[in-house]
C-alpha cells in the first residue's frame, strides 16, 4: 500500500533581523512535494502559516504552482516573506549569541491522509552578516508535538544560529572607557594644592562614562535588566566617582587636621589600583566564558519525524 506522504523544503534567499523589536525577517522559498491516493493530486496543495509570525505573509514569486509528477504525485514551490518573533536574551551584550527560530505550521493534513511528514535538506542557505550579527549556521527539524493524535499538526522548525561580532564594540566603546578610567589616576598626579583643578578632572571623566552609558542604551531595545556593556560602564562610572570621593574625603579630613599626611599619594592609591586591575581581570575572564553558538548543529543537521498515528 502507498504511504500518504508530505516532503518539504527551504531555502533562505535574505534574512533581516531586528532585534530592537525583537523580529527576524526571512525571504524564503518552500519547496513541497506530496503524495496521496486521489486520482488528481494537484487539486489539492498543502497549506502552511507561521505559527510565530508577527504580519501576513508577502508571497514574492508563485511561478513554481502545484505540477502533477504522476497520479498521485505533486509538487510545488514558493518564494514568501514572513516576519518571525524572535525573543532574544540580552544578559551578555555584545558577546551574546543566540538561536533564533521560525516556525511554519502545516494544518488539515490529516484531512487528505497524510501520513508521515518529513524533510528532505538538501538545499544551500546563503550566509549573510546583519549589522553587528552573523548567522555562523542554519539547521532545521519537522517537530510534531502529538503524533498519536489523527490531527496532528506538524511544524517546520528553522534554527538560526547568529552571533555578535564584539570586535566593534571593543574598539569603539571598551578602548574608550577603559582609557577614561585610567585617566583617573593621572588626578593623583595633580598637585594637591591644585584642589579645583583635581575636582575639575574628575568631573569631566565622569560627565564622559554618562555620555558612554547613553550610547549604549541608544543601541538597545528598553530592557528590565543590565547587559554586560552595561555592567562594564556602570563599573567605570563607579570607579571615577569613587576616585572623586576619595580627594573630597581626603581633602576634608587634611583641613580638619584628623589625618596628618595625605591618603592620595599612598594606600588609597594602591586599593584603586587593586580594584582597577582587579575588575578588569575578573570581567575578561566571563566574557571569554560566555559559550558561543558556533558548536551548535549547522545547516547539516536535518531531523526528519514521522506521523505513524493515522
Amino acid at each position: 500500500m502507498t504511504q500518504r506522504k508530505l516532503a518539504v523544503d527551504f531555502q533562505l534567499e535574505h534574512v533581516e533581523m531586528d532585534y530592537m523589536r525583537h523580529e527576524t525577517e526571512l525571504d524564503m522559498r518552500l519547496w513541497m512535494h506530496w503524495t496521496t491516493l486521489e486520482a488528481d493530486a494537484s487539486e489539492w496543495m498543502p497549506e502552511w502559516l507561521p505559527a510565530n509570525g508577527t504580519q501576513d505573509m508577502r508571497i514574492v514569486d508563485d511561478s513554481g504552482k502545484t505540477q502533477d509528477k504522476g497520479d498521485y504525485d505533486a509538487y510545488t514551490s514558493i518564494r514568501f516573506v514572513q516576519k518571525f518573533r524572535t525573543q532574544m536574551d540580552l544578559h551578555e551584550f555584545p558577546f551574546d549569541s543566540h538561536v533564533l527560530t521560525a516556525k511554519l505550521r502545516f494544518p488539515r493534513v490529516h484531512k487528505h491522509k497524510i501520513e508521515s511528514v518529513t524533510l528532505l535538506g538538501k538545499r544551500k542557505h546563503q550566509y549573510i552578516n546583519l549589522g553587528d550579527l552573523q548567522i555562523v549556521g542554519v539547521s532545521s527539524s519537522i517537530e510534531i508535538t502529538d503524533p498519536e493524535n489523527k490531527n496532528f499538526k506538524p511544524e517546520l522548525h528553522i534554527h538560526l544560529s547568529v552571533e555578535r561580532q564584539a570586535n566593534v564594540y571593543v574598539l569603539s566603546i571598551y578602548m574608550p572607557l577603559f582609557l577614561l578610567g585610567l585617566s583617573g589616576f593621572g588626578t593623583y598626579l595633580i598637585p594637591e594644592d591644585d584642589y579645583a583643578d583635581r575636582l575639575g578632572s574628575l568631573l569631566a571623566l565622569i560627565f564622559a562614562s554618562v555620555g558612554y552609558q547613553l550610547v549604549v542604551s541608544g543601541k538597545l531595545p528598553s530592557l528590565s535588566y543590565l547587559t554586560l556593556l552595561d555592567r562594564y560602564t556602570t563599573g567605570v562610572f563607579l570607579f571615577v566617582c569613587a576616585i572623586l570621593l576619595h580627594i573630597i574625603l581626603d581633602r576634608a579630613l587634611h583641613e580638619f587636621d584628623l589625618i596628618g599626611e595625605s591618603t592620595c599619594s599612598s594606600i588609597g592609591v594602591l586599593i584603586a589600583a587593586a580594584a582597577f586591575a582587579g575588575g578588569h581581570v575578573f570581567y575578561v575572564i566571563y566574557a571569554i566564558r560566555i559559550p558561543s553558538c558556533r558548536g551548535l548543529p549547522d545547516q547539516t543537521r536535518y531531523r526528519p519525524i514521522d506521523n505513524q498515528g493515522s
